[in-house]
Formats: C-alpha cells, structure tokens, sequence
C-alpha cells in the first residue's frame, strides 16, 4: 500500500510563503497602509527591516532602483532568502519522493 507522507502545516506555509505576501502587500495597499511593521507602530521609529517587503515586491517587479530606495538590505537578505526557500522546499519535495517511492 502507498503511504503518503503529507506536508505538515508549517512546510506548507513556507512554500507558499512568497504569495502570502504579495496579498497581504496588495490588502494594505487597498486599505491604506504605510506600514506594517510592530517596531514603527509601537515606537514609530522605522527598523532595518521597515520597506524590505515593499523592497521585495519592487524587486520581484524588476524595479532595481526603487527596490534599493526602500531598503539597500534587500540585495543581501533576498539571495538569503531565496537560498533557504529553495533548499526548504527542495527537502520537502526530497522527502515526499521518499515516502512514494518506498
């Protein structure tokens, strides 16, 4: 009999991840908000991370200038990100042949 292992809730919002939040990036836009970061709305100081998602959508739209204006991180914590995204979901994927093939 095939046993199936399934992705675990966690695995599953990791992968899908990227999507989440280019939603929620699009919500905040249409109801008008600046910023959603704790840091800003609790001290209203911006962190080092305040404009890395808007960096992130700008970057993923292919507009390098205005993906460096909203935070120069981006260039370093993208590839990062990228990096252990892809290596995430490359195990899970790994691991469900795995489980198939057995």
């Amino acid at each position: 009999m095939l046993k199936l292992g399934l992705p675990k809730k966690g695995e599953i919002i990791t992968v899908f991840s990227p999507f989440f939040i280019l939603i929620f990036y699009n919500i905040s836009n249409l109801i008008g908000l600046k910023h959603f970061c704790v840091f800003y709305f609790l001290t209203g100081h911006e962190c080092y991370g305040c404009g890395i998602t808007h960096a992130i959508i700008s970057l993923l739209q292919g507009n390098l200038k205005e993906a460096y204006r909203e935070n120069f991180l981006i260039f370093i914590v993208m590839p990062i990100l990228l990096f252990v995204w892809l290596k995430y979901v490359y195990n899970i994927v790994c691991r469900l042949k795995k489980t198939i093939l057995k």
